[in-house]
Parts: C-alpha cells; sequence; structure tokens
C-alpha cells in the first residue's frame, strides 16, 4: 500500500521527466537534421493502374507531376539519389470508353515525410475500346517504265495485314497500301516497301498499328516485242595530228532504243548501233560534236536519232635528258668570289612529245640563288626554270651542288701594284745642250 501511495505522489514528477527529456532529444535530433520543405526537383511520371485489357488508353494529359514535400535533410538527400521512392499514379478501374478526370495520388517510400502540395494533380485521360481487324494489301503503282518496256504481275511477300488500336481510329482504316515506283524501269527489281494505312479520303492514319510493317515487292520488267536497247558505238575516222593520241571516246546517251513494226529486224541487229563516221585528222584538241546514228532502213530510234559525242585528245609523252647543263650562279656579293662544284648538270625533262621536240637549249636555265649569302662552303639544289609551259623537271643530276664563296682578297691586290712599281724603269732625263735655250 504504501508503494501504491508512493508511485501516485511521485508519478506526475516522472512523467513530467519523462516528457522533458522526449523533448529534448527531439530538439537535439532536429538541431543535427533540421526539416526542409522544397519542391521535388524532379518530374514525377504518373503510372497508369487498373486498365481493362479491352480498353485502350488513348490520350493522357498531363503524363507527369512534380510534388513539394517537407522532410529533415537526410531524407531529402536519400530522395534526390534514388527518385523510385516517390510514386504517383491513377487508378482506372472500373472506367469505361471516353474522357475522364482523375486526381493524381502521390505515396513516399520513405519516412518521415509530409507531402505539403501535389502540381497537376488532375489528369484528363481518353480510353477507347480496343479492336483489330484484316485488310488486303493494295500496291499503288506510280510512274511509267522505260519506252519499250512494260510491267508483268507483281508479287508480294505478304497479302494481308493485321491492324490493331483504338476502335474509332481502326474503323476509319480503308486500306493500306504500299507505294511502288516503277518510272524508268528497264529491267526486273525486288524493293521493300512501307505499309501505310489510309482513310476513304486518302488521308494517312497514325494512331494504328499495322503487322506486318513493310512488304518485299517482285516486279517484272520485260521489253516489248519490237524494241530493242542497243550500244552506241562511236565511228572515228582519220589520223591526229603528229604527237597526238585519243584518251577518251564517249557518247551520251551511251544506250539508245530503237523499234521496228517488224520484231525480225530489230533481232537481226548486232548488239550496238554504229554513229556516221566522225573525222580527226589533224585534230590537235578535244571534240564535243554531235552526230547522226546509222540504222538499216524500217528501224527508228525511240526518241532523237542524234547523240552527243566526246573525244578527248591528249599529246603523247616522253621524257628527254639534257646533258652539261650550265649552273648559273646569282645573287652573289660584289665583295665576293664563288665557285661551284660541279659546274655543270644533267636535266631530265618530261612532256608532251611535240612539245619536247620544239624545245631549244635557251628555253632551259639552271641557276643557284646565293643572294645574302656570306662567305662559306655550301650544298644547295639547282633550280631550273622551263619557257615552255608543257614541260615538267622530272630530276636534276646531281642533285646538289658545292658552292664555295670567298671574299675578294684586297691585300694582294695591292701588293702586286707595289711590286709593278719597284721594278717599273725609272723615267729618262733628257738634258738639252746650251745652245737650244
Amino acid at each position: 500500500m504504501r508503494i501504491v501511495k508512493l508511485f501516485v505522489k511521485y508519478f506526475p514528477t516522472f512523467l513530467l521527466a519523462f516528457v522533458l527529456a522526449i523533448i529534448v532529444w527531439m530538439l537535439a535530433v532536429t538541431a543535427g537534421d533540421p526539416n526542409e520543405e522544397h519542391v521535388y526537383m524532379r518530374a514525377i511520371p504518373i503510372e497508369v493502374i487498373g486498365l481493362d485489357e479491352n480498353l485502350i488508353l488513348v490520350s493522357m494529359n498531363p503524363t507527369t507531376t512534380t510534388v513539394e514535400l517537407s522532410a529533415p535533410r537526410s531524407i531529402w538527400n536519400e530522395l534526390n539519389r534514388d527518385s523510385s521512392l516517390i510514386l504517383a499514379k491513377i487508378d482506372l478501374k472500373d472506367m469505361g470508353t471516353g474522357d475522364h478526370f482523375l486526381t493524381t495520388q502521390v505515396n513516399v517510400d520513405t519516412s518521415p515525410v509530409r507531402i505539403e502540395t501535389i502540381f497537376q494533380r488532375t489528369v484528363k485521360i481518353t480510353l477507347d475500346s480496343y479492336l483489330e481487324q484484316s485488310l488486303p494489301i493494295k500496291l499503288e503503282i506510280v510512274g511509267t517504265p522505260a519506252t519499250g518496256f512494260e510491267l508483268g504481275d507483281s508479287s508480294l511477300s505478304e497479302m494481308e495485314v493485321l491492324i490493331t488500336g483504338p476502335s474509332t481510329q481502326v474503323q476509319q482504316v480503308d486500306h493500306v497500301s504500299a507505294i511502288l515506283d516503277v518510272d524508268g524501269a528497264s529491267q526486273t527489281f525486288i524493293r521493300t516497301l512501307p505499309l501505310r494505312a489510309f482513310d476513304v479520303d486518302g488521308r494517312m492514319i497514325d494512331e494504328v498499328v499495322l503487322e506486318p510493317t513493310e512488304v518485299t515487292i517482285t516486279q517484272p520488267v520485260t521489253q516489248m516485242g519490237g524494241f530493242r536497247n542497243l550500244v552506241v558505238k562511236v565511228v572515228v575516222s582519220g589520223q591526229l595530228a603528229e604527237g597526238y593520241r585519243m584518251s577518251n571516246v564517249s557518247s551520251y546517251p551511251a544506250v539508245v532504243t530503237v523499234f521496228s513494226v517488224n520484231p525480225k529486224l530489230v533481232e537481226d541487229l548486232p548488239g550496238y548501233v554504229e554513229t556516221e563516221p566522225l573525222d580527226i585528222t589533224g585534230t590537235k584538241n578535244d571534240l564535243d560534236v554531235i552526230l547522226s546514228l546509222s540504222l538499216p532502213a524500217g528501224v527508228s530510234v525511240v526518241g532523237e536519232d542524234l547523240v552527243q559525242v566526246q573525244v578527248g585528245i591528249a599529246a603523247i609523252e616522253s621524257s628527254l635528258t639534257l646533258n652539261n647543263m650550265e649552273v648559273e650562279l646569282i645573287g652573289v656579293g660584289e665583295n665576293y668570289e664563288a665557285t661551284v662544284s660541279p659546274e655543270v648538270v644533267d636535266v631530265i625533262l618530261s612532256g608532251p612529245l611535240p612539245d619536247l621536240e620544239s624545245l631549244r637549249g635557251t628555253d632551259v636555265r639552271v641557276f643557284i640563288d646565293m643572294t645574302d649569302v656570306e662567305e662559306g662552303v655550301y650544298q644547295r639544289v639547282p633550280q631550273v626554270e622551263v619557257l615552255i609551259d608543257g614541260l615538267r623537271v622530272e630530276s636534276v643530276l646531281p642533285e646538289s651542288i658545292e658552292v664555295v664563296i670567298t671574299a675578294e682578297d684586297k691585300t694582294s691586290d695591292l701588293n702586286n701594284f707595289l711590286l709593278a712599281a719597284v721594278f717599273m724603269k725609272p723615267p729618262t732625263l733628257v738634258i738639252a745642250p746650251a745652245h737650244c735655250l
């Protein structure tokens, strides 16, 4: 009984002490880990749950949200490191087709955290029923094949396409097409093309899924009877100017299509058609001319019967060695003397044969520039100047020349002058007789 009385007497004191201890502990914790209130720095994706498998989410706006949170600094550090701790979702359970406005629910998978504000909280969604249907693939051919060619029956790797998506969009699909361009085709080809869904007015529908998404098409292209493609053969006569050669001969077009009402005439032709002869006698320059085609009677060219012919003409090149070409020094100072070793070199030139044949000795100059060079021994590469533009210097033998630069000896010149003065015969003194005075 005494213990009960003591407990009753001192219980308020114990309770007060406990409460004070809790307060002191909380103050200590708060001082070390203060509470902070911020807007979370990342946008949070809104997850959709509860969607009926027979429905399709057509649109959703917005798709993310942001939140303002209040939490200790240590919790903030944890949230900034791991964004998966904050989840936003909307529940579509028992929702039917049409537009709906739902409230975003946000959960934070750590504590202590208080959600102060949810921004972009209301989400508008549109639901539609799921629909799938199959349609045959329609091949649309645009363009025309080359003249004299016709198209065979096309073959497709797939004949039908499965269309899936929102019922309102799938129901608008009138046809699924692959568009094949055959313009200018002259042989069978295989091409893989994408499939596209269109409504009855020809507008493309993108909100549906197609399976497959593309189709491979084999398109036969054959030449019609009476038509044939022939290579153009340029006929050249005469001789070019001496020292020149043909570098190339080409025609535009290189292939022409011929036609005859008698297919046998076309079949009997060789694989080419000749031009009228092109006379190149004495020519030195490139040619660009228009020539007519030589065809047998009853055969004609589809289109123009003229071709553009280009003939490239180039000079025949050779080489020539010039022996013992004297090396000229230029730029040597007035007070210096210079010697070269060797004094002559061999120069090898190359270029068009006519230019080499017309070359004269005065057309080539070999020199070494010693401008602003002081006394000493030097190795220099000689320079070659050729006055005929078409010629090239291939090499100089030897490649390097020794040049010795020395100062003029003024003392030697003075000694020579004094010696001449000493040994010079003195002048003769002539004294006239007195009677001549």
